[in-house]
């Protein structure tokens, strides 16, 4: 086991087993700009050497690379992701360790979550975080904060990479003896050399003279790709009621055409959620846009090519000399690389390794191509509805803001603090929605919503309807009144369950039913006409006073009775004439006074009889003459006196005679004279007249003038919440 050492050997390996324990015989790998680095190593170790593989998994390696004769090492950092036991000889037993990076731990992990108020740099240093990776951050632009961005079913790993690739962000790594950084750049100009050596001179197989550290490029190839010439995207604003585009032509000689690359909603609109951000999206669509044909133009031109340079990373630029066609000796950024390394003494004393121990192909732009990465990471798409429940701010039943958005909790958000209000504003779709019209129906707190996403797009999504649950119920139980249907609303706030607002629909044949409740006050406006229609009987019952106005005339058609009671005073003022036609009887008990005052005429015509009764005294104040005519006769008995005084004469004329009679005789006059008859006749012989009892006439009693009635307060256009008190 100690008879083999790594000394003074190309390749050398430290591991967490011990130095000497596994000895490096062969290296494949690849590594790439934005990509992970993936090697595979051939190790052996004595047949003696008893090797537990849960010591080494997981764990940081590290792989050096002899780069130059005078001791400069190459390092490839990573983590073991796997760990292979194969077969053996009589000197060794074979392994193979798979070295990655320590930000391929990201690929094991699957999440769904919503980051907000972040920027991409922020949501990736979180990301990172779980897995205490701290990346170098050499970025340079200044980025607009999403304010609402989702991991869906996602690894994490693909999560950052779609956010990076969309950013304009790519990633390499740098390796040192003790660890890897990951790293971040958005401007690949400011990419650095590759370290050791970043000169390298084209020399065809065969041409090299000055040994294995004469590192050169042995093949060396340069193709140009066709590109779309022109970019263009679009993303609508549903605040500004817009839609923000952006058409850019790209730089680049090979994308000089009409051909067009197109894209709707790029998610600009979906990260920003605010009110008060709506101002940004154009901004972040022409940046979108940007990042996008650039990483079109990066593409169009790239060159593959074979060396044996150790020092040749990718994520870092070479300078290409002697190549026989001038135009492509120039700088070069390094975008992959697969490496192939051969140990050099080989540990087998039977087989000793022949030709080069180290080769690579390599892919590279020139490094004066502005760099982005490819768009390799789908964006992930929600397929189908989600439900989720409505959260409001403490001690509220709603929390809206003014375009009716309200915020949603979905089950699948683990990371978010329960029943608490965020950026997580979803429109909530209606029937109808127009320019201060349509419907308006507002989930309240903990109601279960369906929620739709735009696109498939987890970032936009929005209320679709409503459904019940095991916690709310629908009032009727459909199962067994499924005939029910109709609307029921709750007051708010600290409403119960009798506190409602309904529109009822029965639907039973035989007690079919519209049913109307209104909690409070019920106001109906019609703007022409109303036309109401019963077929059998209506009812109505008033709690408390009844106003009526109408402004024109009222038309009352009953074809049988007519029967009214009321309880206490009747108030009629009527500003103009009264015609009462009654086609039979009309009779009126009045229990008390009855007081009519008439201001001009009044006119009776009894077409018979005239009878009256008066308990009492009957007082009869004319102003001016009286004129009674009777047809026939026309008798006073008085039971005690008969009293008729004239002021100035009294005439009493008979057409065929007139008798004056009392106790003691009578005067006749008739057409044969006049007949004196009594007991004694007296003339001028003392005596006295007798004398009657005065006139004592009572005015009637003024009646009371009736209360002029109240107008009725009128139904408006505000609802209550609004206006204090309808009306006019």
């Amino acid at each position: 086991m100690g008879a083999f050492k790594q000394d003074d050997r190309l390749l050398t390996f430290t591991s967490p087993l011990g130095k000497d324990v596994l000895l490096p015989e062969n290296l494949a790998g690849t590594e790439g700009v934005s990509e992970l680095f993936f090697y595979r190593l051939d190790a052996l170790a004595t047949t003696d050497t008893t090797i537990d593989s849960k010591k080494i998994v997981g764990q940081k390696v590290c792989v050096a690379l002899q780069a130059s004769d005078t001791g400069a090492r190459r390092y490839i950092n990573g983590f073991v992701s796997g760990f292979e036991m194969n077969g053996g000889d009589e000197e060794f037993n074979n392994y193979r360790v798979y070295i990655v990076p320590n930000l391929w731990a990201l690929t094991l992990n699957r999440n769904t979550r919503v980051f907000q108020d972040m920027t991409v740099i922020d949501v990736i240093k979180q990301v990172l975080s779980t897995y205490k990776i701290s990346p170098a951050d050499e970025t340079s632009n200044t980025y607009t904060k999403m304010e609402y961005c989702t991991q869906y079913r996602e690894t994490d790993f693909a999560f950052i990479s779609r956010l990076m690739e969309q950013h304009g962000i790519l990633y390499y790594f740098k390796h040192s003896e003790d660890d890897h950084t990951f790293t971040l750049q958005d401007v690949s100009s400011k990419l650095n050399a590759c370290p050791i050596q970043n000169k390298l001179r084209y020399a065809p197989q065969g041409d090299i003279t000055e040994g294995f550290y004469d590192f050169v490029v042995t093949e060396f190839h340069s193709r140009t790709s066709m590109v779309s010439g022109i970019y263009s995207d679009w993303d609508f604003g549903f605040v500004p009621y817009n839609v923000s585009t952006d058409k850019q032509t790209t730089r680049g000689p090979l994308g000089q055409n009409n051909n067009e690359y197109y894209d709707y909603a790029n998610s600009a609109a979906a990260y920003l959620k605010k009110n008060d951000s709506q101002s940004k999206i154009p901004d972040l669509v022409k940046f979108f846009n940007t990042v996008r044909y650039q990483s079109g133009d990066a593409a169009s031109v790239f060159v593959k090519g074979d060396s044996n340079a150790i020092c040749l990373q990718t994520g870092y630029n070479f300078e290409l000399s002697k190549h026989p066609q001038a135009s492509l000796n120039e700088k070069y950024l390094v975008l992959h690389a697969e490496h192939n390394v051969r140990q050099m003494p080989s540990y087998r004393s039977k087989n000793q390794n022949t030709g080069e121990p180290y080769g690579n192909t390599f892919t590279a732009i020139p490094f004066s191509i502005p760099y982005r990465p490819p768009f390799k990471t789908p964006r992930p798409v929600v397929n189908g509805m989600h439900t989720g429940r409505v959260v409001v701010s403490s001690g509220e039943d709603s929390h809206m803001d003014k375009y009716g958005r309200v915020n949603v909790q979905v089950w699948w958000d683990r990371q978010r603090k329960a029943n608490t209000p965020d950026n997580t504003w979803l429109r909530v779709a209606q029937s109808w929605a127009g320019k201060g019209w349509g419907t308006y129906f507002w989930p309240r707190i903990d109601d279960e919503v369906l929620i739709d996403f735009i696109e498939g797009d987890p970032d936009q999504p929005i209320v679709v309807g409503s459904v019940y649950n095991g916690v709310n119920m629908p009032k009727y139980d459909p199962a067994g009144q499924y005939t029910l249907s109709g609307i029921l609303t709750r007051s708010s706030k600290d409403g119960g369950a009798d506190n409602a607002n309904e529109l009822r629909f029965e639907d039973l044949k035989g007690k079919e039913q519209i049913f109307m409740n209104a909690e409070r006050d019920y106001d109906l406006h019609v703007e022409n006409s109303r036309h109401t229609l019963v077929g059998q009987e209506q009812h109505e019952q008033i709690g408390a006073d009844h106003y009526v106005q109408t402004s024109g005339d009222t038309h009352l058609h009953i074809k049988k009775k007519l029967y009214e009671q009321v309880d206490d005073e009747v108030h009629q003022t009527l500003q103009s004439k009264q015609v009462i036609k009654v086609g039979a009887d009309r009779h009126e008990n009045i229990g008390s006074n009855s007081v009519i005052k008439i201001g001009s005429d009044s006119n009776i015509d009894v077409g018979q009889n005239l009878n009256e009764k008066v308990g009492m005294d009957y007082s009869l104040n004319v102003g001016m003459n009286q004129y009674d005519k009777v047809g026939m006769v026309y008798v006073v008995d008085a039971g005690m006196e008969a009293h008729i005084k004239g002021g100035m004469t009294v005439v009493i004329e008979g057409g065929m005679g007139v008798c004056l009679s009392g106790p003691g005789g009578f005067v006749s006059i008739d057409p044969s004279g006049v007949t004196i008859q009594g007991m004694m006749v007296r003339i001028n012989s003392g005596g006295a007249s007798l004398e009657g009892s005065p006139a004592q006439t009572q005015n009637p009693l003024s009646p009371d003038s009736p209360t002029t009635p109240k107008d009725p307060k009128f139904p408006g256009d505000k609802p209550p919440s609004q206006a204090s008190e309808q009306g006019s």
